[in-house]
């Protein structure tokens, strides 16, 4: 048996899946969240940076798989580590690097923190494994089953790390409805933005859930609202990369009105979350993460809001907020690439290495480009907001 003055040491060329994405940052939002609600619980700074290291870990490792689950090409700008390391050596990676964080954690001494971080990954895997059943079953979900899923996978890393916290505070107020909110919140944006914008092409492929399948949001809206026209259901069915196809699917979400109740939702989530904030005193940085987030949204649905009155007066308008073929030179055409431009705001990334798509994605690009009609801008003025997953 292992004694605690005889802890593993991790073989470090094993690491280099994880390493090869950790280099490749996203927005850290998680190790702002956690520097924020230490405003709150005071925890000693040696301690923070503990958790904030577990965190990271299990989060990166998690992209991973993730990207092994979904058939995923693109992560954060780059090609995913499988595609470069293989299957093989990336999952054991992965798995690698969740127990290296279990013991990292053990190492903070505290059964209440191992409790929390043994809890919470059981509840991510759980919310993860819903996700993926549905997607593979193609059964969707009613929009409190996917709450409920999102709460499980998006919420149990929020959980983690803010319970981690709280193991060595003296503060024990209940912050779970303020994380779960947040949580809902910010898995409901990246489903939109998914769709929406543009900039989230250039991070990862143009309408990637719909390619892995998937029963996002403003998806589940439009299956359950139209439940005759099967179109949607078959089109996640085939899992296709056919940008034609998902044109057209994004098309019929508009029509059907899913993107303005998806823009309706977040604007209730959003308010939630800061009158929640409010509720336990105000929190400047907290407030000021969330409105960023908000703003990006904005952007996006001052640009999309025109083309769902396109899609309404006429069957299947191509919207100007999505991906168009190429046509003769035009003021208001902008290249993905230029749409990747880094900002100073609270939550951008930098400019994604777009050179090093693999050849999928190279080839939804060569075709295709983002044209606009409104303006000549980028609608992601203050920068990149790729997947929940690269935040």
């Amino acid at each position: 048996m292992t004694s605690n003055n005889n802890w593993h040491q991790p073989d470090e060329k094993l690491l280099e899946p994880w390493k090869y994405i950790l280099n490749v940052p996203g927005k850290n939002v998680r190790g702002k969240m956690i520097a924020a609600f230490n405003k709150w619980l005071t925890v000693d700074p040696t301690k923070v940076k503990e958790i904030t290291t577990v965190v990271a870990m299990l989060h990166t490792s998690s992209l991973l798989i993730d990207d092994i689950e979904d058939d995923s090409t693109l992560r954060r700008g780059v090609p995913v580590a499988h595609a470069i390391y293989g299957l093989p050596s990336t999952l054991n990676t992965a798995n690698y690097v969740y127990v290296l964080a279990l013991q990292k954690c053990m190492r903070l001494n505290s059964a209440d923190a191992t409790h929390v971080f043994t809890q919470e990954l059981l509840n991510l895997h759980r919310g993860q494994g819903q996700d993926i059943l549905w997607r593979d079953t193609c059964t969707c979900p009613t929009e409190e089953q996917y709450r409920s899923m999102v709460l499980d996978k998006t919420g149990g890393l929020f959980r983690l790390a803010v319970g981690l916290l709280q193991s060595f505070s003296t503060n024990k107020t209940n912050y779970c409805p303020l994380l779960n909110s947040m949580a809902y919140y910010f898995q409901v944006r990246d489903d939109y933005m998914n769709i929406a914008s543009t900039e989230y092409f250039a991070n990862k492929s143009f309408c990637e859930d719909l390619t892995e399948g998937k029963f996002s949001f403003p998806v589940i809206h439009c299956i359950r609202t139209q439940p005759e026209d099967n179109r949607l259901l078959r089109i996640l069915k085939q899992k296709t990369r056919d940008v034609t196809v998902k044109k057209h699917a994004v098309e019929w979400m508009i029509k059907c009105g899913s993107l303005e109740y998806t823009r309706a939702k977040l604007n209730d989530l959003y308010k939630e979350c800061i009158d929640t904030i409010e509720g336990l005193g105000g929190h400047t940085a907290l407030q000021a993460l969330l409105q960023t987030l908000h703003e990006q949204i904005e952007d996006v649905s001052s640009a999309t809001s025109a083309s769902d009155a396109m899609a309404h007066s006429s069957s299947c308008t191509p919207p100007s907020s999505v991906i168009s073929r190429k046509k003769s030179s035009s003021p208001n055409t902008s290249s993905i690439a230029a749409s990747s431009s880094p900002s100073s705001s609270l939550i951008d990334s930098k400019e994604s290495p777009l050179n090093n798509n693999n050849n999928n994605n190279n080839n939804e690009q060569e075709e295709f480009s983002t044209t606009r009609t409104i303006g000549s801008e980028s609608p992601l003025r203050s920068g990149s907001t790729g997947s929940f997953d690269t935040l």
